[in-house]
């Protein structure tokens, strides 16, 4: 169908030229973004977000330590942390991997297997187990002490 009016033309060639520089604003297509999630306890707030988890002194606001100490393009972060009440804070990524982090100074207390699919709810603490919701449309239930899944529950949905 051809254009009859000289406006469309350039109604057109307008939306034609906007179209190509929004694509050219994307950056990095295959790397997710993510929303900020927080927890916090009495003396921190440890937010996920990105590539990082932070910990906020919340009487100074300033940073006490991040985990990874360097950005990993591995790691992405959508779901909030969880503070446990055995100093351990629990995020998981995006990559299906649950990091359970000392919350005194960040470092790595353990890692998990990647569970199948992408972790972007948090997760919840149930006596020795940690429950993970993933986007396989399955439940995990981890040990608290790290290590493979106990048992899984399929949805029949995303989680």
């Amino acid at each position: 169908m051809a254009l009859r009016s000289p406006r469309l033309h350039w109604v057109a060639l307008v939306l034609l030229a906007a179209s190509f520089l929004l694509a050219g604003c994307s950056g990095d297509a295959m790397m997710p973004s993510s929303w900020p999630g927080v927890a916090a306890d009495a003396e921190t707030a440890y937010v996920a977000h990105n590539q990082a988890v932070y910990a906020i002194d919340l009487a100074t606001g300033a940073e006490r330590w991040r985990f990874p100490a360097t950005a990993d393009r591995a790691i992405s972060l959508f779901a909030p942390p969880t503070v446990t009440d055995d100093g351990q804070v629990l995020v998981g990524g995006f990559n299906g991997v649950v990091y359970a982090l000392k919350a005194s100074d960040g470092s790595l207390a353990w890692q998990s297997e990647p569970l199948g699919d992408r972790i972007i709810g948090g997760v919840a603490v149930a006596g020795d187990l940690i429950l993970v919701p993933c986007a396989n449309h399955t439940l995990y239930a981890l040990p608290r002490s790290g290590g493979a899944s106990v048992w899984s529950f399929e949805t029949q949905a995303p989680l």
